[in-house]
């Protein structure tokens, strides 16, 4: 059996995401989140603060809609 690569060889290594990390409220808004994840968002740490989640993930991909929900 061979290893699991690294990244999925179709995507480039820079849309691959390792030790993103977020904490929600129970509202599913962000209250923090961590410095890979906010790039991996094109976001900051500060501007996804409040904001919810789930739109903050299917706006990344729409496909992510009803996985999540």
């Amino acid at each position: 059996m061979e290893p699991m690569p690294e990244h999925p060889p179709d995507r480039p290594r820079s849309d691959w995401l390792t030790g993103g990390l977020a904490v929600l409220d129970p509202g599913g808004r962000i209250v923090s989140v961590n410095e890979p994840l906010a790039r991996w968002l094109g976001e900051t740490p500060g501007t996804l603060a409040g904001r919810p989640w789930q739109s903050i993930l299917t706006h990344r991909c729409a496909d992510w809609e009803d996985p999540v929900g």
